[in-house]
């Protein structure tokens, strides 16, 4: 079954102990359905605000105001509907956001403001299982104690989603690597001899870009190309 956020809800009930399942958030009548309808929304955004996650991550051209700030800065530009933190200015510029704009001294007159901004998901089948847990894990932290009478639980339960959301930021922070110029060293057709690298198919510019890029493995010895 594809991810729902009836899905992520019946996780978060399940673990404040609760068998019973939800089939429609909006139109089930039940307690459990009731509270959860009222939290997700912001558990789920304050998952998304706490770390500059790769699937939420947004580009975008900033428009800019026509009515400057009043003080402090030069030019002010509206922020996107779904945007809820900036986490990247192009040009660089000294910018802050305040309510639903960013201020700068920065003039679009030459070139456009661009953004890089974690957006807000309504969409829960592209949130990467660990990440839908730690929401769930979240969800279940808000609604547990007004759904059950179980002391501490709320407490067990956020230490737990401090663990999940280490996991997931874990597994996030190697999904934002470029991995497009990460070369393999097995890929390249040479060997070592007696500690210098002695390559076959490999032109000395080639070679040279590989030393400038520090790689240890190519750094280990001294290039002598069999050209």
């Amino acid at each position: 079954m594809p991810q729902s956020w009836e899905s992520i809800c019946n996780i978060s009930i399940a673990r404040c102990g609760i068998s019973s399942r939800i089939v429609n958030l909006q139109t089930d009548n039940s307690k459990a359905s009731n509270l959860c309808l009222a939290s997700y929304e912001s558990c789920r955004d304050a998952v998304l605000e706490g770390w500059d996650w790769n699937f939420a991550s947004t580009r975008a051209i900033l428009t800019q105001s026509s009515i400057p700030p009043v003080w402090g800065y030069s030019h002010q530009y509206i922020l996107p509907s779904n945007c809820l933190v900036i986490r990247d200015v192009h040009p660089g510029s000294s910018w802050k956001v305040e309510g639903r704009m960013l201020l700068t001294h920065f003039d679009n007159t030459d070139c456009s403001l661009k953004a890089r901004y974690t957006a807000s998901i309504t969409d829960p089948t592209v949130i990467p299982s660990l990440c839908a847990k730690a929401m769930a894990w979240r969800i279940a932290a808000e609604i547990c104690p007004s759904l059950v009478n179980i002391q501490n639980l709320q407490a067990s339960i956020m230490k737990e989603y401090m663990m999940i959301i280490e996991e997931a930021q874990s597994a996030n922070q190697y999904s934002q690597q470029d991995h497009n110029m990460d070369v393999p060293w097995h890929n390249f057709n040479g060997v070592f001899r007696n500690g210098v690298y002695v390559g076959l198919d490999m032109d000395e510019g080639e070679m040279n870009r590989l030393m400038a890029s520090g790689d240890d493995w190519v750094q280990a010895g001294t290039w002598e190309a069999t050209h």
